[in-house]
C-alpha cells in the first residue's frame, strides 16, 4: 500500500508555530508504528480550508499523483 501525507495550515501564525510540522511528524509516527511506507508529503502552509482540494497547490499535486497511468 502506498501512503500520502497531506498536512496544511490555514494561516501564516499557525505555519510561523510549527503546526504544519507537528501534523507531518504525528503522521510519519504513525506510519512507523504501522509499518507503513510513506510515498510522499504534501503540504500546503497558509491555504485555507473552503478552498477545494484540487485548487490548492499541494492538493492538486496528490490528486494528479494518485491517479493511475
Amino acid at each position: 500500500m502506498r501512503i500520502a501525507i497531506y498536512a496544511r495550515v490555514s494561516s501564516d501564525d499557525q505555519a510561523e508555530r510549527g503546526t504544519i510540522e507537528n501534523q507531518l511528524e504525528f503522521a510519519r509516527k504513525y506510519c512507523d508504528l504501522h509499518q507503513l511506507e510513506i510515498q510522499d508529503w504534501y503540504k500546503d502552509d497558509g491555504v485555507t480550508g473552503t478552498i477545494p482540494l484540487e485548487e490548492r497547490p499541494e492538493g492538486e499535486r496528490l490528486l494528479d499523483d494518485a491517479r493511475p497511468l
